[in-house]
């Protein structure tokens, strides 16, 4: 069959000379694709040989790799409903079930964009004509940040091509109308919202655009139902993990705490912690945190995932209701990173890296989003009066944006929109190189061209978007993958090139500090972390970062304050009361240091060492006022769950509140497993410290401590290194 001219849906007039024969156009696509797959090998190999990412995953990319290990070993069932959306996890989990490395995984999704750029050529050869379709093969192929995703473990690349094929069945559905493809785009649908639930919107909105798009009617009837039963089955599996784990109807994934940070109080329209939940790399602590203070604040003692998300939406709501002025800032800055964002990237900045001798292979995909983003708006103006025939372009775009609007803006939720801005901008540039285009969309698309190339520059001078931002954040990340491989000489390099790129991020300085820390440099970590405080005086883990440096040189009257302020704004973190119990303990302040715990376990946070920590302040505190035995021995019995051995450090605790009730030759007895276990272990510390406590229990004396409370195995355990980075 030969190549049709420009389609007459198209926005571009049917052009003066004949469009390529369908012959020169498959074999232009596929040198394009040689072209492109040769490059993607050297871009392997390059980032196989210098990136520091390309093994080390950071972030959500961590997160994805751990939870796709945990697949691979047979844990198909977490122990939550879905925090973030399960199909790349399980993707990945079965290749590594199947053996694949980094190396593999990457080079199955050079494979998946390549696929994409076919994809999108067929589609946009079908919507705007031959020549378009090779010019958008092109431009997605030499897009910097869907180059760079390749190699990273993150959804990006399979998104985009789950969202190509759903553009093509959806185009093909709209050709035929036949129920088997509307079966066909169902089940991608359903895959598309399990990579990403904003795809969720389409599912509201495929049924009546069939219906309406049919005659007679009962054909989109037809095709409707077929295609909404589809999806519904293709999600199923995700909601019965949920209801399996939980007991709630959770279709996806719980989705509450990333409404609240992408849109609470702070929120700048990107990635930013939420204050008060003590938010690191993993979701998991995230969504553990965020319970807590659901709890806290509703007074609940049960977790239900959809009430804790509901409370997250409506305190959200609430705040964006009292806030119009803010919230509508707040949501045109949204558009403005979706429509002309360059540079940030809440990972790892492609742009930066490009740059750098980690990737400069990158260079061979050297276009930014931007520039393909703007020109192809002309083309969404002139789709306007067309909205039916053009739903699977405006819906295509409107999920990803959506998907910023609702949470936070990063280049991965804007990506699958690309393949669309691709075909589309592509569709502007040969109508305004054919002139085939009316003289006003001539000229918006010449400046729009002009426009986007200009967009970073302007942004930059706005200070929004600003290179040298990002290039800071990008050291810092860099810092954070080395440290995790154990190179603290270039964690420091780095960490230092971000200070100097942008000295006002506390974060950048506390991590310096925790490094100089490690590497002996105290002067210079005392500095960085006193920085750090005085930069962000309600960030509570640049206020605990810092205290416990000053407990660790032993200034602890200065360390207090600090520890005080930290769990004021933190309330729900055990850690911070443990380093202030620790302190309390130190300076003698036992009544202050009982309050401290007690509160813990009344907001349901104290572990088991912290409760044990409470055991020993309950028996053995030199305070008469504070010193309770029989509580202490309520607490000390369910220190260890049942049928597991005792860890040495509860022996200890439950021994002290025996040997307070006057029941020394149990708690002889309990100090003597201790002891045994310390001696097994070749814990020499622990041994000594036992040793003393059996003789203490053997002549009938109970245990009382003053300065040397420290040195118990639950107060030592209980008081962990910070986790700023």
């Amino acid at each position: 069959m030969g190549d049709p001219a420009a389609p007459t849906s198209s926005p571009i007039a049917e052009p003066p000379s004949a469009p390529p024969t369908a012959a020169r156009t498959s074999l232009a696509i596929l040198v394009i694709l040689g072209i492109a797959a040769a490059t993607r090998l050297v871009m392997l190999l390059d980032q196989r040989a210098h990136n520091p990412f390309y093994y080390s995953p950071i972030l959500d990319g961590a997160v994805y790799w751990e939870w796709a290990g945990q697949i691979a070993s047979g844990e198909w069932f977490d122990r939550t409903p879905f925090l973030s959306a399960p199909l790349y996890p399980y993707f990945l989990g079965v290749l590594r079930r199947l053996g694949a490395g980094h190396t593999v995984v990457y080079a199955i999704q050079v494979l998946l964009d390549l696929a994409s750029a076919y994809l999108i050529s067929t589609i946009v050869r079908r919507r705007f004509g031959a020549t378009a379709a090779i010019v958008a093969a092109a431009i997605f192929l030499l897009l910097t940040e869907a180059a760079a995703y390749e190699f990273r473990v993150l959804a990006a690349t399979l998104q985009i091509f789950l969202a190509c094929g759903l553009w093509r069945l959806l185009v093909d559905w709209q050709e035929r109308r036949t129920t088997g493809l509307a079966v066909a785009a169902g089940a991608l649908l359903g895959l598309n919202c399990l990579a990403g639930p904003a795809f969720l919107l389409v599912m509201a909105l495929i049924g009546p655009w069939m219906l309406l798009s049919c005659r007679p009617r009962r054909r989109g009837v037809a095709s409707a139902v077929a295609a909404i039963v589809a999806s519904i089955a293709v999600i199923s599996p995700a909601t019965w993990h949920n209801w399996r784990v939980c007991g709630e109807f959770i279709p996806i994934r719980v989705s509450g705490v990333a409404f609240a940070i992408g849109n609470g109080p702070g929120a700048n329209g990107t990635y930013s912690s939420l204050l008060g939940l003590g938010l690191g790399s993993s979701r998991s602590t995230m969504y553990e945190q965020a319970a807590r203070v659901y709890q806290q604040e509703t007074g609940r003692t049960r977790i239900r995932w959809r009430e804790m998300d509901r409370h997250f939406y409506d305190k959200t709501i609430a705040h964006l209701r009292s806030n119009v002025g803010t919230a509508c800032k707040l949501y045109l800055r949204k558009l403005h990173w979706f429509l002309t964002g360059q540079y940030y990237d809440d990972t790892s900045p492609s742009y930066h890296e490009s740059k750098s001798e980690f990737a400069r292979s990158l260079q061979f995909a050297p276009l930014p989003a931007p520039w393909v983003i703007v020109p192809a708006l002309v083309g969404f103006v002139g789709m306007v009066r067309r909205p039916r025939h053009y739903f699977p372009e405006w819906m295509l775009v409107l999920v990803p944006l959506a998907t910023v609007m609702v949470s936070y803006y990063t280049p991965r939720y804007r990506l699958p929109a690309m393949p669309v801005f691709a075909g589309v901008a592509a569709c502007m540039l040969v109508g305004a190189a054919q002139r085939t285009l009316a003289p006003l969309a001539l000229w918006a698309v010449r400046i729009a061209l002009l426009a986007g190339v200009c967009i970073g520059i302007v942004n930059s001078g706005m200070g929004f978007d600003a290179s040298k931002t990002s290039e800071a954040f990008w050291y810092y990340t860099v810092a954070v993958t080395y440290g995790k491989n154990g190179r603290e000489a270039e964690t420091i390099q780095y960490l230092e090139r971000a200070v100097a790129a942008n000295p006002t991020v506390w974060l950048f300085h506390s991590t310096l500090g925790e490094s100089y820390e490690r590497a002996g440099r105290l002067a210079d970590a005392r500095r960085e972390l006193a920085a750090a405080a005085e930069l962000a005086p309600n960030e509570p883990q640049a206020l605990r970062s810092y205290a416990r440096h000053l407990v660790l040189t032993r200034e602890l009257e200065k360390a207090l304050p600090l520890l005080r302020r930290t769990v004021e704004l933190w309330p729900n973190d055990e850690g911070s009361r443990a380093w202030l119990h620790q302190v309390l303990m130190a300076t003698q302040r036992y009544a202050e240091a009982r309050d401290n715990l007690d509160e813990a376990l009344q907001r349901q946070i104290a572990g088991p060492q912290l409760r044990g920590a409470f055991v020993l302040l309950l028996a053995a505190c030199p305070d008469n006022s504070v010193r309770d035995g029989r509580r202490a021995l309520e607490l000390a019995r369910g220190l260890s769950p049942d049928g597991q051995t005792p860890e040495p450090w509860a022996l200890d605790s439950l021994a002290a509140a025996y040997a307070e009730l006057g029941q020394f030759d149990e708690a002889a007895r309990l100090a003597q497993q201790a002891l045994d276990a310390a001696r097994a272990a070749k814990d020499e510390p622990l041994t000594t410290l036992m040793t003393n406590r059996l003789k203490l229990y053997e002549s009938g004396q109970p245990l009382r401590f003053g300065r040397t409370a420290t040195t118990s195995p639950a107060t030592t355990t209980s008081a962990p290194a910070s986790n700023a980075s």
